[in-house]
């Protein structure tokens, strides 16, 4: 319609609903009862034009039905406030805008949205503590909600993100699933968002997306098919320590394709980052000193830490039953770069639990600005007037 809707309560719990088009003038009317625990909205009336207003058409038709028990709705201006008198939460629902939870009881109502790292205040737009990685973003104030436009953007949980990717077109996706919900349900490892690839392009296209999102990457575990040359995907379409020979296919990608993005600051990844490889031989077939294979590779390149076995992985079983833990048939390793550009390997054992090698978000310190004395000279005398 491009027009306004306006509302008239009226007594006995109704509510007439005035739709319009952008002139002003009225298209349709609606009324809204609450009846047997449910609210009932009615078509009641829809005028009849032609060069004026001819009459009406009075349908009186039931158009929709919702449940009181458990409905919820809430109408809010661009940055989150709640619009009065268009919203109600019979279900108690903790949730609003954005679909981040609400802290009614000790701020009142939608006045207060959690954030994970930090809280939100719709009213004043701005979150009431600074950004915990403000220092990454040296453009942005620290107190910026959305980039002040919540049109385009949304604030996630302003911290580095944490991935868990699955493999598919090689078989056993759905083991690979599985397993990657595991992980990321894990109380051990915070917030982590689950993601499919089927191509090397969709590995790197994750972390050029989650690295604009969320600033950088912080971790990520891949449970897929692999061999010490590569992660196995759709044929000739997996990510590999080299393309030359290995993957020919138009979406295959390879650790230079993640090096030169990196370089060009379309993925960042902290320096504490970790990379679990969960499958088979990504230290190496039997020698964890091969430096060719895509483990020692990828964090001699990047940087990142990486935790990979030397030797087939299959996951532990437990009365019939995945237990999250990941058992190597040679030995587990990390594998870290140091200043020098040295890989030092660490001996893990047979059997790892993933969500175990979690990356601590580091929280920079807000540290005062120091104060700056501004000299002054001594002030003039002035002339003495009558």
């Amino acid at each position: 319609m491009g027009g306004p809707t306006i509302t008239k309560p009226n007594p006995n719990n109704v509510t007439t609903f005035y739709v319009r088009d952008a002139s002003g003038n009225i298209m349709a009317i609606y009324e809204k009862t609450e009846e047997q625990n449910k609210y009932k909205y009615r078509l009641k009336e829809i005028p009849l034009y032609g060069s004026t207003m001819l009459g009406e058409y009075k349908p009186n038709v039931l158009v929709k039905e919702v449940a009181i028990s458990n409905g919820s709705v809430s109408n809010t201006y661009p940055f989150g406030m709640l619009q009065v008198g268009r919203n109600f939460n019979a279900g108690q629902s903790r949730f609003g805008y954005n679909g981040k939870e609400m802290d009614n009881e000790v701020y009142g109502t939608g006045n207060i949205y959690d954030y994970g790292f930090r809280l939100y205040d719709p009213r004043k737009v701005v979150p009431i503590s600074p950004d915990i990685l403000a220092r990454n973003y040296p453009w942005q104030s620290p107190y910026t909600h959305a980039g002040n436009n919540p049109i385009w953007a949304v604030d996630l949980l302003g911290a580095q993100a944490k991935l868990a990717i699955w493999g598919s077109g090689a078989g056993d996706e759905s083991a690979f699933h599985a397993r990657a919900i595991r992980f990321a349900s894990s109380t051990n490892v915070g917030y982590t968002t689950v993601h499919g690839i089927t191509s090397g392009k969709d590995f790197v296209d994750i972390l050029r997306t989650k690295t604009n999102e969320e600033g950088s990457i912080a971790s990520f575990v891949i449970f897929s098919h692999a061999f010490a040359g590569g992660v196995i995907l759709e044929p000739s379409q997996g990510f590999y320590t080299s393309t030359t020979g290995l993957g020919s296919g138009i979406n295959s990608r390879d650790i230079d394709d993640i090096v030169a993005a990196v370089e060009s600051g379309e993925i960042r990844f902290e320096d504490n980052a970790i990379s679990i490889f969960g499958g088979c031989n990504c230290a190496g077939y039997g020698n964890e000193n091969d430096n060719t294979a895509l483990a020692r590779e990828f964090t001699q390149k990047t940087g990142v830490t990486s935790i990979a076995s030397v030797g087939s992985v299959s996951p532990e079983i437990i009365g019939g039953k995945e237990t999250g833990r990941l058992v190597s048939d040679v030995q587990f390793f990390r594998i870290e770069r140091t200043e020098s550009g040295e890989l030092i390997t660490q001996k893990l054992g047979k059997i790892i639990d993933p969500t175990e090698f979690n990356v601590d978000i580091t929280i920079p310190s807000m540290e005062p600005r120091p104060l700056q004395l501004i000299p002054v000279g001594e002030p003039e005398a002035l002339p003495l007037t009558r």
